[in-house]
């Protein structure tokens, strides 16, 4: 008998179950469950997920088990073996699934929109996400979780080790029952500058935008690409990375830069704007030539400063490290007042958050 296979079976016979009951509330052949529990066979994921479903429990419960995965999803990005934002974003999505099923947690009408195929387009995109939620064209988006969850799309992050070739983001859509029922789960590198998050995460939420259901492509973390003109075909992520550089600092935000050049000089205009906007220094330099306030010679010459970065995060709140979205803690906080969960199973799935039972 495997690790696995101990936990499952103390923790069945501790709430109660007779093995044979469990196995037909989970749907599960009563052989293909005794043999989970003497660890003859290991469960497949779908197995799991039904086993869990039944016991109440998160995967983060399972502790250090060693835990399947979707090996073939991974494949698409080229990976033999999970990283951690990998592996983060299988047992999130696994308990949100969990979650969503037994109805304690809900989701939205996932929004649709086209792709955007140029720079032009990929503004316009992010202009239009700006206006419905009631930001202003030339106000700082500093609440950009806040706005992600408004859409359905819940922000967590996990900090790295930094290892060469982790991608620093990755977003997957799960469904619950019922129509209208999506939530897309982001999962983001929070050992990278805290505009580099930023930047990630709004280029997860264009790919919620656009209808992916599995976000897995490389992402370059403050990464835009202007050597393409305004109406030049853009690539996927190269879309998705423009609009999440005009969705955090609008073309409009850029119009009074020459101003501010002739008073404060050409780097400090730039990492005013920079740092009022929460963008790291490449976007800013590659959005202000984009939009023809900077020529292409002086981009590259400003391009050249290297510690602008770190001038612009001295300026700018440090993220915390490890992160779950406020909204899921909400609807945990819900249940539990509404005693569909107790505090301790709203801690388990709120990862070590804890809830008070103040009112029972």
């Amino acid at each position: 008998m495997n690790e696995l296979g101990v936990k499952l079976r103390d923790e069945r016979v501790r709430q109660g179950w007779g093995s044979g009951e469990f196995a037909a509330s989970a749907k599960l052949d009563a052989k293909t469950f005794r043999d989970i529990e003497e660890g003859i066979h290991y469960p497949y994921a779908v197995e799991l997920d039904a086993i869990l479903s039944v016991l109440r429990r998160p995967l983060s419960w399972v502790d250090g088990a060693e835990l399947p995965l979707v090996m073939s999803r991974y494949a698409q990005v080229g990976t033999q073996n999970p990283s951690l934002i990998e592996y983060t974003l299988e047992t999130v999505v696994r308990d949100i699934h969990n979650l969503m099923d037994r109805e304690i947690v809900s989701g939205v009408a996932r929004p649709r929109f086209d792709m955007p195929r140029t720079h032009n387009e990929a503004a316009h995109l992010a202009n239009l996400i700006r206006r419905r939620a009631g930001i202003g064209l030339r106000e700082p988006l500093m609440q950009l979780s806040q706005l992600c969850e408004r859409l359905g799309l819940w922000e967590f992050a996990v900090e790295v080790d930094g290892s060469p070739g982790q991608t620093p983001g990755l977003m997957m859509e799960v469904t619950g029952p019922g129509e209208n029922n999506s939530l897309g789960i982001a999962v983001i590198d929070s050992s990278k500058f805290s505009f580099h998050q930023r930047f990630v995460l709004a280029h997860e939420l264009c790919h919620w935008l656009i209808g992916d259901d599995y976000e897995g492509g490389p992402v370059s973390p403050d990464e835009l690409d202007t050597d393409k003109d305004r109406d030049e075909p853009l690539e996927i992520e190269e879309a998705c990375s423009s609009f999440a550089a005009h969705l955090l600092l609008p073309d409009q935000a850029l119009s009074g830069f020459k101003t501010t050049k002739h008073k404060l000089g050409e780097v400090e205009a730039a990492l005013k704007i920079a740092k009022t906007y929460g963008m790291g220094w490449r976007s800013t330099i590659g959005l202000l030539k984009s939009a023809g306030q900077l020529s292409a010679e002086d981009a590259e010459r400003l391009l050249a400063k290297k510690s602008a970065d770190e001038e612009i995060i001295r300026t700018r709140v440090v993220l915390e490290p490890n992160r779950v979205s406020s909204e899921l803690l909400r609807q945990l906080h819900d249940a539990v007042d509404a005693g569909t969960l107790s505090p301790l199973e709203a801690q388990s799935y709120g990862y070590g958050v804890q809830f008070a039972d103040a009112d029972r």
